[in-house]
């Protein structure tokens, strides 16, 4: 029943029906919370139990509700740690934990608590650094790094703090011609390129070389249809870019 609660709530959710997920997510929470409490050592209803609050503070962000968001990922993160304390090695935990220390910063740095949110983003950028050391050949941990290295040079750049911003978008980047180059065909890593790209010619760095190149591996993707409406965005802002370095 709780499964079948949360596979409601998905589709509900993704015809973006919220208050209907939002239900369905806490029918299926109640259920794991009243598992737990019968079973509080069984591991796999932990997990369902902060899978069942990670879902609700998404719907509770997309809503706007930002506190409520907060209280609902920090629910998860108190059962994520236990979980995490009783097993460090296990990779999948870590992986939560990092996912969810995420969601809090996003949901900080929404709010302007910059601060705060840089706090977390680090959090969750030391395990997956970690993990991406011990497991360089997973795609996934490279891929949560990449989303850390650039959510917290966004942060910093914002901050003001330009040598740190340009440090954290020059790590993206390397893990971005990595598997941009191990994965030609990958469509995601090709945009991740662009992105990081993107973000270290901001203070002028090779800005030119940095901006055309950007620009080639965008268009390639546009000709191939790989692009979202808001990726076919980003050509637009780069030659933009590239007329304010050479006019007409």
């Amino acid at each position: 029943m709780s499964v079948t609660f949360e596979r409601i709530g998905n589709v509900l959710q993704s015809q973006g029906h919220l208050d209907d997920s939002l239900a369905a997510y806490h029918e299926s929470q109640t259920i794991a919370k009243a598992l737990t409490l019968h079973a509080p050592d069984d591991t796999n209803w932990q997990r369902k139990l902060y899978g069942s609050d990670g879902m609700i503070g998404d719907v509770l962000s997309a809503q706007g509700h930002l506190d409520d968001a907060l209280v609902a990922y920090r629910d998860a993160l108190a059962i994520q740690h236990a979980l995490v304390l009783k097993d460090p090695d296990n990779a999948d935990k870590q992986s939560d934990l990092a996912r969810t220390q995420h969601r809090i910063g996003d949901v900080l740095k929404a709010q302007g608590r910059l601060d705060s949110a840089l706090v977390v983003y680090r959090d969750a950028l030391a395990i997956r650094k970690m993990w991406a050391r011990k497991a360089p050949g997973d795609v996934q941990w490279q891929r949560d790094l990449w989303d850390s290295d650039v959510n917290l040079g966004d942060i910093l750049m914002s901050q003001n703090h330009l040598a740190d911003a340009l440090a954290a978008y020059h790590d993206a980047l390397a893990i971005a011609e990595v598997e941009a180059q191990w994965n030609p065909g990958n469509v995601q890593w090709q945009n991740n390129l662009a992105v990081g790209l993107y973000k270290v010619s901001i203070e002028g760095e090779a800005k030119e070389a940095n901006l055309a190149r950007a620009l080639d591996i965008l268009r390639r993707l546009d000709e191939a249809g790989a692009l979202s409406a808001d990726q076919k965005g980003w050509i637009s802002t780069i030659e933009g870019e590239l007329r304010k370095i050479k006019p007409g």
